[in-house]
């Protein structure tokens, strides 16, 4: 008998979650949750760029989508801008405006001659 959520049996969306963005938000980000998910889930082309099966193009990968919001909670903020940074890697992107994952000490003899999108 196949398990539940197989290939076979996918999971089936959360009718109330259609985007699956409460795991995105998981691990100190519950209280964004109510906020944001109505505005993301109103945009149109929202599924490509959050939705569960977005293309592997999309940077960072999908579980660190809104990791710069789980340390602290909503209240504790006075402004937040979301926008993108031209991360050209994948392990670059980390979820975290101008963070780049790649390095790991500002001694790094790669700083600053890392190629960018220019």
């Amino acid at each position: 008998m196949p398990e539940s959520n197989s290939p076979a049996n996918p999971a089936q969306p959360d009718p109330n979650d259609p985007l699956a963005l409460a795991e995105l938000f998981k691990g100190g980000g519950e209280p964004w949750f109510p906020l944001l998910g109505p505005v993301i889930e109103a945009q149109p082309n929202a599924a490509a760029f959050i939705g569960p099966g977005r293309g592997q193009e999309v940077v960072p990968v999908r579980e660190l989508t809104f990791q710069a919001l789980k340390p602290n909670p909503p209240h504790k903020w006075k402004v937040v801008v979301f926008g993108q940074n031209p991360y050209p890697r994948p392990e670059s992107a980390t979820g975290i405006a101008m963070f780049d994952n790649t390095f790991h000490d500002w001694k790094d003899s790669q700083f600053g001659r890392v190629v960018s999108i220019r």
